[in-house]
């Protein structure tokens, strides 16, 4: 089985730097732009399964990426809930005392308003091993796409033993990817759009991770 785990593409917001995550903003056109040479390259083979956040920009970048592919939507897969700090920067942040709050604690207090890192990561995690768990009891393989957000993906990779901060950590980048081809005991991960070298981690189930979330 071979699953890609692929970012959304770019859009107004992520240029801005902004904070996105329940607002639903459609791909910029540089964003549907890039895709469209992706898809051109052939960089994805076309998935049996193709799973994805239930946001527009998700959604729009399945069906760049693989027109007319069927597509699951999954609610968990969404990004975080970022709250009070939702749709700006941390320019127009500046001086909101609730932000600097967040910033030193050094991203571990919840969103005011919004979902906790804890929280979001867990139901990340969740959707992902109830996907899995489904994907066991297919009979033949299956070539498999997720198409999601920084945040979402991060939080499966690191729980497979990917840290933030690693060569994979690619979640600032719209349109990547990682491809997982699990094995007995062990993940066999690269980077999709950016190459990279590969390596095995331990494919050991986690409860939830704690690293830093992407704000995407």
């Amino acid at each position: 089985m071979t699953i890609y785990l692929i970012r959304h593409g770019e859009t107004f917001g992520n240029q801005k730097k902004r904070y996105i995550g329940i607002t639903d903003e459609p791909l910029c056109h540089p964003g549907r732009c890039f895709l469209a040479q992706i898809r051109e390259k052939h960089r994805y083979p076309i998935p049996d399964l193709l799973y994805c956040s239930p946001m527009l920009r998700c959604r729009e970048t399945a069906e760049i990426l693989f027109p007319g592919v069927e597509q699951h939507l999954e609610a968990d897969l969404r990004e975080c809930n970022f709250g009070e700090f939702e749709n700006q920067n941390y320019q127009e942040l500046a001086g909101n005392k609730a932000y600097q709050r967040w910033i030193d604690s050094n991203g571990r207090l919840p969103f005011p308003g919004g979902e906790s890192r804890e929280a979001f990561q867990e139901r990340s995690l969740n959707v992902f091993y109830r996907l899995e768990k489904e994907w066991e009891q297919l009979d033949v393989e299956k070539t498999i796409a997720i198409v999601a957000h920084g945040g979402t993906l991060m939080s499966i990779l690191e729980a497979v033993g990917i840290p933030s901060g690693s060569d994979y950590d690619d979640r600032h980048e719209e349109a990547t990817a990682a491809l997982l081809q699990p094995a007995p005991r062990s993940l066999s991960l690269r980077a999709g759009v950016r190459t990279g070298p590969e390596c095995s981690v331990p494919a050991k189930p986690v409860q939830s991770a704690t690293k830093n979330i992407d704000k995407n």
